[in-house]
């Protein structure tokens, strides 16, 4: 490009080749971008560095330009590593397979090789092995000069080639015999289990028996023939000794294990399920469905509720932290226990301190005396007590005076009580909040609970109407006594009125010198029990 001119929003790019040829090829493009994004993934990740000019997907590789997605090589296979033990003729190679990148070839195999480190007329032995398999997981590579020392190169195949640069992990020296472990480890179970034995190192060829013969012979060079290779989950439904063993692919050998499966196979407990969780002092008390009849033993982590009860308190925690709970039970046949409950919580038990505000109130009448009842908290020498009205529920900003603040009796004692106002213009209808917190003097702990207040609320409806020398508005109200009250402002002017609702109406009517000299902008209606409407325009 030899020159770029942007007016406002737009640009034009001139652009000046060489030849003709050049030029013309660029021309044939159609107005494509000439370079751009043609292949994205599911995610819309873009694949490969594409040439518009010749529409092809994933880019044609020409005059130097990086191939695209479909032309790229894959990547190497992963976590390789490779082991010899001292003075071999062979050299194992393991991996994770290789997993291609969106939008370019599948892996269809790996090819690995050792090269002799020594250089003899300019030249180096390789030796190597070519794997079909996409999924394999590793090779051993045999025929090697015990005497020489090799590097390992190890690439994955796709139909666009190898990747490149190979990949080239350390040959470490292997003299360190594996480990084979069972899961689960041998003892009494009611039930068949599925045993599964895994190796500390990738590549072990594991061997078993279940007749009481050493898979490996004592010289650790070779197996017994009674030896099973391990292909797979073991199971074992009797009275059972497994045995096993097996051999890196370095050649060592691991020792003989053995493992003892007592199968009882005698039925456990049903499941049950916790109904109730209610945190106590440093406890917890639950009750649960009823298991089988033959099941009067409960068990919930590390205590045993013995009988046929439903309930238990689990005792011993620490306050204000967080627990979850499941039970199983245990019937008269089986020591073992049934399969868990689902789990439950998070519950915190009461800490030393507690804090508790009493249960939210709902649909509260105004002119009432509410109470707000705090007796459940601590008590004693040194504890004291402080209520405090907040603006949001999940607020730490106490209510300033004024309509929306409530007198507290004593906000300093454990139960404090206030007069629920008649609602007043200007007020929050809405729910109240208070907090209550409670103080050990003695230690400084500090802990605090909140409830919540929420008033009855009234629904009113109006509809005036306006005409020289008489104004009148008529509307419903959902609580009878309650009282309605009018303000509408005519020019910069509020005025007001009120009335009653009897029998769900309610009415106001003034004429002539009362009416407003014209209809009124705006008008709103409250109910001092705590509803509004408006505002609103008056019709004529």
């Amino acid at each position: 490009m030899s020159k770029l001119e942007v007016v406002g929003t737009t640009f034009t790019a001139t652009y000046v080749f060489d030849n003709a040829g050049t030029a013309a090829i660029a021309a044939a493009a159609g107005g494509e971008r000439a370079m751009g994004w043609q292949v994205v993934d599911a995610d819309a990740n873009r694949q490969g560095l594409t040439i518009a000019e010749f529409g092809e997907a994933g880019g044609p590789g020409f005059g130097g330009c990086p191939n695209g997605p479909l032309q790229s090589g894959p990547p190497a296979p992963t976590n390789i590593a490779a082991a010899r033990v001292p003075g071999s003729d062979t050299i194992s190679v393991h991996w994770d397979p290789a997993v291609a990148i969106p939008g370019t070839q599948p892996i269809a195999g790996y090819r690995v090789w050792a090269i002799d480190t020594t250089v003899t007329g300019g030249e180096q032995v390789e030796i190597g092995r070519r794997i079909g398999n996409p999924l394999s997981t590793g090779t051993t590579i045999t025929g090697l000069d015990r005497a020489r020392t090799y590097r390992i190169e190890v690439v994955s195949v796709s139909s666009v080639g190898e990747t490149f640069p190979a990949a080239k992990p350390t040959v470490i020296e292997d003299v360190i015999d594996p480990t084979i472990t069972a899961s689960p480890a041998g003892g009494s179970y009611p039930l068949a289990q599925s045993v599964k034995l895994t190796a500390s190192e990738p590549g072990v060829d594991i061997w078993y028996t279940t007749n009481g013969d050493d898979p490996i012979d004592a010289n650790g060079g070779s197996t017994a023939p009674s030896a099973l290779p391990y292909t797979g989950a073991i199971t074992i439904s009797a009275d059972t000794t497994l045995k096993f063993g097996g051999f890196d692919p370095s050649g060592n050998a691991s020792i003989n294990y053995a493992e003892s499966y007592v199968i009882t196979n005698l039925p456990t407990a049903a499941k049950t399920d916790i109904l109730t969780a209610t945190p106590a002092l440093q406890s917890v008390e639950l009750t649960w469905a009823p298991a089988d009849p033959v099941a009067p033993a409960t068990a919930i982590g590390s205590q045993m509720f013995t009988g046929s009860g439903t309930t238990g308190l689990v005792t011993g925690l620490v306050g204000n932290q967080d627990y979850w709970f499941t039970v199983s039970a245990i019937n008269d046949i089986n020591p073992a226990p049934g399969p868990e409950s689902t789990r439950v919580g998070p519950i915190v038990p009461q800490g030393p301190v507690v804090a508790n505000a009493g249960p939210n109130q709902a649909n509260v009448v105004r002119n009432t005396t509410v109470v707000l009842d705090g007796s459940a908290s601590t008590a004693g020498p040194g504890i004291t007590y402080e209520w405090v009205q907040l603006t949001t529920a999940l607020g730490f900003q106490v209510v300033p005076d004024g309509v929306n603040k409530m007198a507290l009796v004593d906000p300093t004692a454990a139960s404090t009580s206030f007069v629920l106002p008649f609602y007043a213009f200007g007020m929050d209808a809405g729910p109240l909040y208070f907090q209550l917190t409670v103080t050990d003097t003695n230690t400084g702990e500090t802990k605090s609970a909140r409830v919540t207040i929420t008033p009855r609320k009234d629904t009113v409806t109006a509809s005036p109407r306006w005409k020289a020398g008489d104004f009148r508005i008529t509307g419903t109200g959902a609580i009878e006594g309650a009282v309605v009250t009018v303000r509408w402002t005519v020019g910069t002017t509020t005025t007001t009125a009120n009335a009653t609702v009897v029998a769900g109406a309610w009415n106001v009517r003034l004429r002539n010198g009362a009416a407003p000299a014209s209809a009124p902008a705006s008008v709103i209606v409250t109910s001092n029990q705590g509803g509004q409407f408006g505002p609103f325009n008056v019709a004529r």
